[in-house]
């Protein structure tokens, strides 16, 4: 297993890593740009194309394991069928960054199409309770399905408010699930996961660190959210139901805090839940004065923190005492969300000192 995922790692990086200046050409040429304005943090006109990148890459990654024969015969219809779904995805996104979307004829969109998800088989059939059993959902999974596709499409895509924010925390977030795979998950999950880790990862190149940025655009956003959200759900159905949904869950904590928390916070005045506004997690750590790149940084820090916290409980073999762990260590972070900036702040004014 080891050396499948190794293959698709590096083949959907290189992929990416090649592919991406010309997606960034396209988005130029074809007028998939983002311009700024005063809820966004950048100055200059970029190509939001990235979904594309991000599709060819991982998709291109999966089609040499089929190739290759790492992918049993009788999961290819997951693959291409999930390569269909996600397609229609990406021209979603790609005609809401060029031309614009009304946010409820895209949320739209997203049901009809997450709808189709759960036809060609991909929902969440069965959950695991973690003080002990496990219980059928029958027609209930349905629309818990319903609610985990549109709940990670759109958080990822909210949290995506800085350069390599999104990018990097579904990175990190398939690293973790990667290492899971390894003892609890199937070839598939194995690959997909380790191929989505490799796209990401070399997006953040362009996405985080090249003169010539590309952003992911809502088509790569909304990507990420589809491709994470489908493949926990084909890792958990070989078993580690509590573990791979679970730990996935909690490695998104800071999407899914932002995405609560803005939602509550539009509930409160009284304003439409899709508007927008410039209250978003990122957005307040840069008003308390730090940078964007460090913003990042920071964020990235907690994902991994929680990754931690994740591997630590799904190893302890105790579903009571992983559940314990998780609990304690969102409570710790709501608690502590503040620490950690008091503590940024005063390194820095000690390197500027300096």
């Amino acid at each position: 297993m080891v050396r499948e995922c190794l293959f698709c790692l590096f083949s959907a990086g290189i992929l990416t890593w090649f592919l991406t200046p010309f997606v960034r050409w396209l988005g130029i040429k074809f007028g998939i740009i983002d311009h700024p304005d005063h809820r966004k943090v950048h100055q200059e006109v970029v190509p939001c194309s990235g979904g594309l990148g991000i599709y060819l890459g991982f998709f291109g990654s999966l089609l040499l394991a089929l190739w290759a024969r790492f992918i049993p015969d009788q999961q290819r219809d997951t693959i291409v069928n999930l390569s269909f779904i996600s397609a229609l995805l990406v021209l979603l996104g790609i005609h809401d960054d060029k031309r614009g979307v009304s946010p409820y004829k895209k949320f739209l969109g997203q049901v009809i199409i997450v709808l189709g998800a759960i036809g060609f088989g991909l929902r969440i059939n069965r959950f695991t309770n973690p003080f002990g059993g496990t219980f059928d959902l029958g027609w209930l999974g349905i629309p818990i399905t319903l609610f985990w596709f549109l709940g990670f499409i759109n958080t990822i895509n909210l949290i995506d408010g800085l350069d390599g924010l999104s990018s990097g925390i579904v990175a990190i977030t398939s690293l973790t699930l990667l290492l899971i795979s390894f003892f609890f998950g199937d070839i598939v999950f194995s690959i997909m996961i380790a191929a989505l880790a490799g796209t990401t990862l070399s997006f953040l190149r362009f996405n985080l660190f090249h003169k010539k940025k590309i952003f992911l655009g809502d088509n790569g956003s909304m990507l990420l959210g589809l491709l994470l959200g489908s493949i926990a759900i084909i890792g958990s159905r070989e078993g580690a139901v509590f573990g791979v949904l679970l730990i996935t869950l909690l490695c998104l904590g800071i999407p899914i805090y932002d995405t609560a928390t803005a939602i509550s916070r539009r509930l409160k005045k009284g304003v439409p839940v899709f508007s927008p506004d410039d209250e978003h997690l990122h957005h307040r750590l840069l008003k308390d004065g730090i940078s964007q790149r460090e913003a990042v940084f920071v964020l990235y820090g907690v994902t991994f923190i929680l990754g931690l916290i994740g591997l630590f409980s799904i190893f302890s073999h105790d579903p009571r005492v992983a559940a314990i762990i998780i609990a304690s260590g969102l409570v710790v972070f709501l608690i502590e969300r503040k620490w950690w900036l008091d503590k940024l702040r005063c390194f820095r004014k000690i390197l500027n000192e300096k």
